[in-house]
């Protein structure tokens, strides 16, 4: 069984959690892995979403504790849990509900799926300090979602997933000092079927 894992979390995360295919059983195995110097508690919320339709389902949330500097089995996902046509999506939070990563796997190949169009759209606001705040939603699964925005602005995301009815906030976390030119068109790029 081929797998391929949307790696998510920040580059520098030391927790995150991937998942990782068996090739004798097809079985998906969901890891905890830290780099961390402490066990930490957190919580793992396990979905699928079959990317014809858009419909999520949930498969489980698993309290564990990720040990320190260790690699920690979550859960085991028999193959038969998905349709073909699905994927896994699941996020990480710490004891007070905060999202510490987010991640997909996709058994199959991503161009393997048959993505139905989606209508993405986007709404802006400006905030106090003169930063933008931007609100990314699509009616549909979108894979390797980008905004393109030209300019100085550093953006909190530039690469994640949409899904149906779950909004996606982008905020500025820092500017260049390049005084690149602000684009008079801003752009959203996903991975199209």
């Amino acid at each position: 069984m081929e797998g391929h894992a949307v790696s998510r979390p920040p580059f520098f995360a030391d927790l995150m959690v991937t998942a990782q295919p068996n090739p004798d059983t097809g079985a998906i195995t969901l890891l905890a892995v830290s780099d961390r110097m402490e066990d930490t508690p957190i919580t793992v919320r396990l979905r699928s979403v079959d990317a014809i339709s858009g419909k999520i389902a949930e498969i489980g949330a698993y309290a564990m504790t990720a040990k320190a500097a260790s690699a920690v089995e979550i859960a085991r996902i028999r193959p038969e849990t998905l349709e073909a046509s699905a994927f896994l999506v699941f996020d990480w939070r710490d004891d007070a509900g905060n999202v510490l990563g987010e991640n997909e796997y996709l058994p199959q190949r991503p161009k393997a799926y048959r993505f139905a169009e989606p209508q993405i759209e986007t709404s802006e606001e400006t905030l106090d300090d003169g930063y933008f705040r931007i609100t990314v939603t699509s009616d549909r699964p979108a894979l390797y979602v980008t905004y393109d925005h030209g300019g100085d602005d550093i953006y909190s995301d530039n690469c994640f997933t949409l899904l149906p009815g779950e909004p996606k906030v982008l905020t500025v976390t820092r500017r260049r000092r390049s005084h690149l030119p602000e684009s008079s068109v801003r752009e959203l790029r996903y991975l199209r079927a």
